[in-house]
C-alpha cells in the first residue's frame, strides 16, 4: 500500500490544480506588450491565440530556468557556507564521538517498536526521491503551462503550482551539495562498517541523509508559504518527521539524518528569498571581537 502513496498525493495535487481553473472567471492581466487586458476567459484566450506557438511553449520552461538560476545565486552565498559550516561542525561532534553511537544503541533498546514502525513507513515515503522529486516536477510543470495558457486564478491551484515549482527548486539547489558531502564525510550506516558514524572521507556516501533532503523539503516549503504561526508549525514539525524514521528503522545515525535536514532548510530559504527577498535569514553565523575575546556569534533572525 505505501509504495502507492506518493502517486495518490500526486493525483490529489493535479485534482486541486485542475479544480481551481475557471476560464470564464473576470479578471485582469498585464499582457507582454505592457497592457492591461480586463475581460472574460475567451478574450484573454484570444490574446494568447496571438503568441507565437513557439513561444507559448517554451516560455514556461523559460520563466522556471531563470527562477532555478536566481535560487542558485541566493544558495551559494557567503551565509549559507557558513551556516552549513557550523552544521557541520556539530555534526562532525557527534559523529567522531561516543555520542552518535551511544543515542542509537538508546533508541534502539528504549523507544522503537512496531508502533514507531508503522509510522516510520509512512513518513519515509516523503523521502522516496525516485518518487516524490518526479512528482514535483510534473505539478511544477503542469502548473506553469496551465497558467501560461489559462492565467489561473489566485487560489488553491496557484498555491499547489507554487509550493510544487519551490521544492522542486531546492532539490536541483541543494542536490550537488548533498551528494558532494555524502561524499567528503563518508560515514556509513548503522552496522555497515566497523567504523560506524566516524567520518571517512571518500570511503562510503552515507554521511548526509538523503531520505531526510528530499523529506523535509515540502514540508519547510509549505512554512515557509504561510504566515499563521500554527500552521508554520505544524509544517516545520512535519519536516523532521523522515529524518526521524530514518534513525527508527537504524538506516542512519542522527548527525546524518540532522545534516540531511538541515541542508534542505537552507536549500528551501534560497528559494524563497528569491521569491521574498525580506524573508529572514534564519540561523547567522559571524565573527565576535571584543576588547579581550575573539570568537563567533550565532544569530537567529526571522
Amino acid at each position: 500500500m505505501f509504495k502507492f502513496y506518493p502517486a495518490i498525493l500526486f493525483c490529489l495535487f493535479c485534482s486541486a490544480l485542475m479544480a481551481a481553473y475557471d476560464p470564464y472567471e473576470t479578471y485582469s492581466m498585464t499582457t507582454m506588450d505592457g497592457y492591461l487586458v480586463r475581460n472574460d476567459g475567451e478574450n484573454i484566450r484570444s490574446y494568447y491565440n496571438q503568441q507565437s506557438e513557439d513561444q507559448r511553449c517554451t516560455r514556461p520552461l523559460a520563466k522556471e530556468f531563470q527562477r532555478y538560476k536566481e535560487s542558485l545565486k541566493s544558495f551559494y552565498q557567503w551565509d549559507t557556507a557558513l551556516n552549513y559550516s557550523l552544521a557541520l561542525g556539530l555534526g562532525a561532534t557527534l559523529a567522531n564521538t561516543s555520542c552518535d553511537e551511544n543515542f542509537q544503541t538508546w533508541y534502539q533498546d528504549h523507544t522503537r517498536s512496531s508502533g514507531t514502525d508503522d509510522w516510520s513507513r509512512i513518513f519515509k515515503t516523503f523521502g522516496e526521491g525516485s518518487f516524490m522529486i518526479p512528482a514535483y516536477f510534473a505539478t511544477s510543470f503542469a502548473y506553469r503551462y496551465l497558467d501560461e495558457y489559462w492565467n489561473l486564478k489566485a487560489g488553491s491551484g496557484k498555491n499547489i503550482g507554487e509550493w510544487a515549482s519551490r521544492s522542486s527548486r531546492a532539490v536541483l539547489v541543494g542536490f550537488p551539495p548533498l551528494l558532494v558531502g555524502q561524499l567528503m564525510v563518508g560515514a556509513s550506516r548503522p552496522g555497515e562498517n566497523p567504523w560506524g558514524s566516524q567520518w571517512r572521507p571518500f570511503n562510503d556516501n552515507n554521511g548526509i541523509s538523503g531520505h531526510a533532503f528530499v523529506g523535509a523539503i515540502p514540508f519547510i516549503t509549505a512554512a515557509q508559504m504561510t504566515d499563521q504561526f500554527w500552521l508554520k508549525s505544524i509544517f516545520y514539525f512535519g519536516s523532521t518527521l523522515t529524518a526521524w524514521s530514518r534513525v527508527n528503522d537504524d538506516a542512519h545515525f542522527l548527525s546524518q539524518a540532522i545534516l540531511g535536514w538541515y541542508l534542505a532548510y537552507l536549500s528551501c530559504r534560497a528559494v524563497t528569498r528569491t521569491e521574498n527577498p525580506n524573508f529572514g535569514r534564519g540561523l547567522t553565523v559571524f565573527p565576535l571581537v571584543t576588547m579581550d575575546t575573539v570568537g563567533v556569534g550565532v544569530m537567529y533572525r526571522r
